[in-house]
């Protein structure tokens, strides 16, 4: 089990950064979840491996360490203890005055990492984050929104990095691509895989520049706004952060993020320049900024069982059960199997993980398999409701006897939801469907 959830990992992996996503970020986050909880070294890998990850960054491009809020559970104990143990590191070395601002909020847009490196004052390098060491060079397609020169005269033998994300406009992504891409996040990951590329698509591209690094040392940002008004780029304002606040502001946000322009997955917190890099990092990210998210549009559970309904026509439709999540402020135990070849198919069993997402927030439905169950399911062969051999044509297991008492039922049901008789379902129609 091990060893696939490692290599269904790494392979998520480099097909997001080949612009080919494979599975959602709730799915790879659970995926990632397991491995660490298994001390799995894999996760120690930032980005995905490629041959063409040859531009080195000046310095690395790690992940943020994450909290999963829950339906207003802000996870307020979990984040005051990342909090106050970065607080007791610094008065090791600083007059901290806990009245201050020391972190400050920002949205954590749904985008794509890129390092934006100046030489001096000229433009040198565009990265990719790839590994977090090296990254794919994609200064020729994104100069042409980015700046070759900056205001700020530095030595030739400075190196200026400019962390961004790049993201695309939601209203422009539903006019333009939503019909040939699954998401805003997934088109732009694309565009920045890719071998060649369209200056069209380019120009509607926006960027948003998180964090300034001069030679190894983090910056405000505020020197450098002047230099990135422009048509291509989204700057957001420094907004302080206390921790009596937090929650407050974690709702604000909420509130806020359907009306975003942007896509978002959550907010970031993060500590002033100053203090960065006596905080440091880990293996596998930073020690001063966390990123809060938001509950998630889909979730991953695991398969525990299903149950079959026939319907009007005489197919049976699979119920798939399973361990029980929370989705949209809702516990979910049972979502929608589709139909029998669905399962079939898929290899939907004991020992599948699944994710599901609620179709117009009210069906629950299985969205993505991602691990097969090693013991498939097995079709049942006779109706649950007559005991009459069903057939199977690779996709619809029908129960074609005429006189099944749960087809008719439903039949019945159908008939009593149009004439809006209240109360009357399947269950309460079946002793009257009977000969």
């Amino acid at each position: 089990m091990q060893n696939e959830l490692e290599k269904i990992y790494l392979d998520a992996k480099i097909a997001y950064y080949e612009g080919n996503p494979i599975m959602s970020d709730a799915a790879f986050d659970h995926i990632e979840q397991q491995l660490r909880e298994i001390n799995s070294k894999v996760i120690d890998q930032v980005g995905g491996k490629r041959k063409d990850f040859d531009y080195s960054h000046p310095g690395k491009m790690l992940s943020l360490k994450k909290i999963q809020t829950e339906k207003d559970d802000f996870k307020l104990e979990e984040f005051l203890s990342w909090y106050n143990k970065r607080i007791n590191t610094l008065k090791q070395k600083f007059n901290i005055k806990e009245k201050d601002a020391l972190i400050y909020i920002s949205p954590k847009f749904d985008g794509n990492a890129i390092n934006v490196i100046y030489k001096g004052s000229k433009l040198y390098h565009i990265l990719t984050r790839g590994d977090g060491i090296t990254g794919k060079n994609i200064t020729d397609r994104l100069s042409l929104i980015i700046p070759d020169h900056i205001k700020i005269e530095y030595k030739e033998t400075d190196f200026l990095e400019i962390r961004c994300e790049v993201v695309i406009n939601k209203e422009i992504f539903n006019q333009k691509y939503a019909e040939t891409s699954a998401n805003p996040r997934n088109f732009v990951a694309g565009i920045l895989g890719a071998d060649d590329y369209n200056e069209e698509i380019i120009n509607d591209l926006t960027i948003v520049p998180i964090y300034y690094i001069l030679n190894g040392k983090h910056l405000y940002s505020n020197q450098f706004i002047n230099n990135f008004e422009l048509q291509n780029f989204y700057i957001f304002p420094w907004i302080p952060c206390f921790p009596e606040i937090y929650v407050t502001q974690s709702k604000e946000w909420i509130e806020k993020r359907d009306k975003f322009p942007y896509q978002l997955d959550g907010i970031v917190l993060t500590f002033l320049p100053e203090y960065r890099e006596f905080l440091g990092e880990n293996d596998h990210d930073t020690e001063f900024c966390i990123a809060i998210k938001f509950v998630p549009d889909e979730v991953v559970t695991s398969f525990e069982g299903i149950e079959w309904n026939v319907g009007k026509t005489g197919e049976l439709t699979p119920v798939v059960l399973m361990k029980p999540v929370q989705l949209a402020g809702t516990t979910v135990k049972r979502a929608s199997g589709y139909n029998a070849g669905y399962i079939v198919n898929n290899k939907i069993g004991v020992g599948a993980v699944f994710s599901i997402s609620k179709a117009g927030d009210i069906i629950p439905e299985v969205q993505e398999i991602i691990l097969n169950s090693t013991d498939p399911i097995e079709l049942p062969t006779h109706c649950p409701k007559c005991n009459s051999i069903l057939a199977f044509d690779g996709i619809h297991l029908m129960c074609n006897n005429e006189k099944c008492v749960g087809k008719i039922a439903k039949k019945l049901a159908s008939a009593s939801s149009t004439l809006d008789l209240k109360g009357v379902g399947g269950k309460t129609l079946e002793p009257f469907a009977s000969d």
